[in-house]
């Protein structure tokens, strides 16, 4: 960890502390090419969760001392008294590592190579370097690790979730299923895990006339009501259906990722979020003017992340590697490769 322990204001703190999520985000020109790990966690006195963040992060790498450079393959391990060990900064491991080839084994070439190769796949090549070791460690499960060394606490542990689903107007739209934002969003429905409320937001779209049915006070009373004599069983013990009626869209979707961003739950989980919802929502608020990274990241964080990676290689929803890596206080769940994987 270097000579100073990063962790250290948070180990003086003597607060009992639950990691809920840990996020690396890449250096960037926009961050004047600085990288950051940024640590989600709950203070499990106040139950508030916050966020701690290092800029430019750096991990261990070991040099196989030149006594026991006996082999050619790559080596998963080795004894710690046969390995020197070297803290470098994580965004320049390739770096290092043709540094370090190059001067144990005088050979330029590994030099060359690096400053040759262009693209993350090119370098990740330098990992084959066998007397190098450690340097294709995750960064976030290496800081993982850590976390638990230094700040691991006994105080129980718990997670938060929301459940969220969203409801697009096609009316006039021909072709097949649009993906990319292409129509209104007029309905999005939040429900809160831990507050067991769910919260309905509405676009009044004028060729809607469903929605006309939530417009006043009366009429959304009369839909809860009906809501819980039909799913109250089925669903559990949802306390209050709250509705909230919009004339414009942006409005509605900025609000909802306001409403995401106070509550901070650890997850939201979205059936099929990454194969429909979560892209959609993207692309809706392009198609709208806004910045999907402004709305849909938090503001606590260095820099907005907004991936939304979704695996079309994999048939089987069980073998599918799809992910979101959003810098939010949030971490998006597909419900629906999730409950197949399981």
């Amino acid at each position: 960890m270097g000579q100073n322990n990063p962790f250290a204001p948070l180990i003086k703190s003597k607060r009992p502390l639950q990691l809920c999520d840990v996020i690396y985000q890449k250096p960037t020109k926009l961050t004047q090419w600085h990288d950051f790990i940024n640590f989600v966690y709950r203070d499990l006195v106040t139950g508030e969760k916050k966020l701690f963040t290092i800029k430019d992060p750096e991990y261990e790498i070991y040099l196989v001392k030149p006594e026991y450079r006996t082999f050619r393959k790559p080596r998963d391990f080795m004894e710690r008294h046969k390995l020197e060990e070297f803290i470098i900064p994580y965004k320049d491991r390739y770096k290092e590592i043709a540094t370090l080839a190059t001067k144990a084994s005088g050979d330029q070439r590994y030099w060359d190579y690096f400053k040759k190769s262009r693209t993350e796949m090119e370098r990740r090549m330098l990992y084959l370097y066998p007397y190098v070791l450690g340097a294709d460690v995750n960064i976030e499960n290496y800081y993982i690790s850590k976390w638990a060394h230094e700040l691991e606490t006994d105080k129980e542990k718990y997670i938060t979730s929301f459940f969220l689903d969203i409801e697009v107007n096609l009316k006039g739209w021909e072709g097949d299923i649009p993906r990319e934002g292409e129509c209104p969003i007029d309905a999005v429905t939040l429900i809160d895990g831990v507050t067991k409320i769910s919260h309905t937001f509405l676009y009044h779209t004028p060729d809607n006339p469903q929605i006309d049915e939530f417009i006043t006070p009366e009429k959304q009373k009369e839909f809860q009501e009906k809501t819980k004599e039909m799913f109250g069983d089925d669903f559990g013990d949802i306390k209050e259906y709250r509705c909230y009626m919009f004339e414009d869209e942006r409005e509605m979707l900025h609000q909802l990722f306001v409403l995401i961003h106070t509550i901070k739950r650890d997850f939201g989980m979205v059936w099929n979020g990454l194969g429909f919802d979560l892209p959609y929502i993207k692309g809706r608020f392009e198609k709208l003017g806004m910045d999907p990274k402004k709305e849909m990241c938090h503001s606590d964080f260095p820099t907005p992340t907004l991936i939304l990676f979704e695996d079309t290689k994999a048939f089987n929803f069980d073998e599918k590697r799809s992910f979101a890596t959003v810098s939010c206080y949030t971490h998006w769940i597909d419900q629906q490769i999730q409950y197949t994987s399981l």
